[in-house]
């Protein structure tokens, strides 16, 4: 079972760590997600990155940017700017 431990408190949230560091995809596609999370993470604008999608066809992210409020209302701005 993968799991990633969260504490949310307010508008900040802090990710503890992983219980299992691969993601099994239901076709059976194994996926590493800490050296993508890793890589990612590394873009200045982003102060956390997680990866989840066990059991699901394909990977999600949620980014989380250093600045909420200039990224508010511009999801599609966010991912470009990280990609």
């Amino acid at each position: 079972m993968q799991q990633k431990t969260i504490h949310v408190n307010g508008d900040s949230s802090n990710s503890i760590g992983r219980t299992d560091e691969v993601i099994v995809l239901s076709a059976g596609e194994k996926v590493v997600p800490n050296l993508f999370e890793d890589l990612v993470s590394s873009s200045a604008i982003l102060s956390g990155v997680i990866m989840f999608g066990r059991g699901r066809q394909h990977c999600g992210v949620l980014l989380e940017p250093r600045d909420p409020g200039a990224w508010a209302g511009k999801t599609a701005q966010l991912v470009d700017a990280v990609w």
